[in-house]
């Protein structure tokens, strides 16, 4: 009987290392006086302002669910 590789299996949690999604767009935005360095993506309901030199989320703007059909 050969080893299975169920160990490399992962369950991602709330929304951790969620970058963006599929249907909204990237933004350059202003903040603390820069440009060009900023994004804004939509993430689910909410907006995550992302460092593009530092790669960190340093911003999160809540939103609230909507119900509706794709």
């Amino acid at each position: 009987m050969g080893l299975t590789r169920q160990y490399l299996r992962y369950g991602p949690a709330a929304l951790f290392g969620l970058v963006g999604s599929a249907r909204g767009n990237v933004v350059f935005v202003a903040l603390r006086g820069e440009r060009g360095r900023f994004v804004a993506v939509p993430a689910c309901e909410h907006v995550f302002v992302w460092d593009t030199r530092k790669g960190e989320k340093v911003r999160t703007i809540l939103g609230e669910p909507v119900e509706g059909t794709l």
